[in-house]
């Protein structure tokens, strides 16, 4: 069996999801899932299970199952995470583990841990997340390993308001949780492609579509960044999600 430094696990791509808090079935986590499931990522995780994620990822591309993951082993791979609400804390969180070499113990106990050796740092190529709510758990900086990060957030609070484009009401979504939730700017490294857009104050992001279809509704509505809450922006930002991610 060749050693680590030697073999080489041959997964080109790795690609990432976390959703926000709450149920998956939600407008936003729903939304947010059609957004990810659209562009191919089939990791799909809680939003506080950045761990898991990583075990995962290493379980993969250790070729050798030495528990050390080696310049060999992460070689040729391109990792993307993308995430919403708390889950865009996660994919942050995610990034800055991979960022630093040494032990990173995913389970175990205090006095038998299970821990995987990171021998170099891991580059994520892109990290895309949607209305980072920092309330509780607020985001780290985004390390230098991150190539791109993108951030789309709002800090409107209240309903998100789709306005009806034929003879029919507007719909308000939003919840007593939801209207309170505001996301925020990230701090970021020197040297990451950055692109951070409050929402809020760009009507320029914009969509017309039929955002209730699993409820039976296929009317069109459209939204636009300032009429838009914290469950809005997933529906609201998917094709700047579909062309940076």
């Amino acid at each position: 069996m060749p050693n680590s430094s030697q073999c080489s696990s041959g997964i080109t791509s790795w690609l990432v999801g976390f959703y926000g808090a709450g149920s998956t079935s939600g407008f936003g986590n729903s939304h947010f899932e059609a957004a990810a499931v659209g562009k191919g990522v089939n990791h799909l995780y809680s939003h506080n299970s950045s761990i898991s994620a990583i075990n995962d990822l290493f379980t993969a591309i250790d070729c050798n199952n030495d528990r050390q993951i080696t310049e060999n082993e992460i070689a040729g791979l391109t990792v993307k995470i993308c995430g919403y609400s708390w889950g865009g804390v996660g994919a942050i969180g995610m990034s800055q583990t991979l960022s630093s070499p040494g032990p990173i113990v995913v389970g175990g106990s205090p006095s038998h841990p299970i821990t995987w050796n990171l021998h170099v740092p891991i580059p994520i190529k892109t990290v895309f997340v949607f209305d980072p709510v920092p309330i509780l758990n607020p985001p780290g900086q985004v390390p230098d390993t991150v190539e791109n990060f993108y951030n789309y957030y709002q800090d409107k609070g209240g309903d998100s308001i789709f306005r009806a484009t034929g003879n029919y009401p507007d719909e308000l979504i939003g919840s007593p949780l939801s209207r309170l939730l505001k996301g925020t700017s990230v701090s970021v490294a020197p040297g990451v492609t950055d692109e951070q857009v409050n929402v809020t104050n760009d009507p320029s992001i914009s969509r017309t579509g039929t955002p209730f279809l699993g409820s039976g509704n296929n009317n069109q509505y459209s939204l636009s960044g300032p009429d838009t809450n914290h469950d809005g922006v997933p529906w609201l930002v998917t094709p700047e999600f579909n062309s940076k991610f």
